[in-house]
């Protein structure tokens, strides 16, 4: 039982850890003397330009500008494509209806062995990458 003005003792993981924050306070100090001005000089150097509202607003524009020329770009071309495409199988119906199906198994089959291409080697990736 402890009397009334008796200190107790501080165990020895008290002691430790109270020295060794006592160390790094030291360790604090010694950096903040030494290379506390330096680095905070080096710092303000540093800054970068904050663009201004109007700049960002520009670069944004022109951003949306060039995507959606882009996109119109790929979005011709892709019914150009189809147009020439749906041009030749129509064609092809009236021509030779054998011709026709065979062409459409043909491409059904590449499509189907380029999923299953494509998910074994998501899978094989994953595995690897785990």
């Amino acid at each position: 039982m402890k009397r009334n003005g008796e200190k107790k003792a501080g165990t020895p993981r008290h002691e430790a850890g109270h020295r060794q924050h006592e160390r790094l306070e030291e360790e604090e100090e010694l950096f903040q003397r030494l290379l506390g001005q330096p680095l905070q000089q080096w710092d303000e150097a540093i800054k970068p330009d904050v663009p201004s509202i109007q700049a960002l607003t520009q670069l944004t524009q022109q951003h949306r500008s060039d995507m959606r020329r882009k996109l119109w770009r790929d979005l011709v071309l892709l019914w150009i494509v189809s147009g020439v495409l749906l041009s030749g199988l129509l064609i092809l119906v009236q021509e030779d209806i054998r011709l026709f199906v065979i062409v459409q198994v043909t491409v059904f089959a590449a499509a189907l062995l380029f999923l299953v291409g494509e998910r074994v080697h998501r899978e094989v990736r994953r595995k690897w990458t785990n």
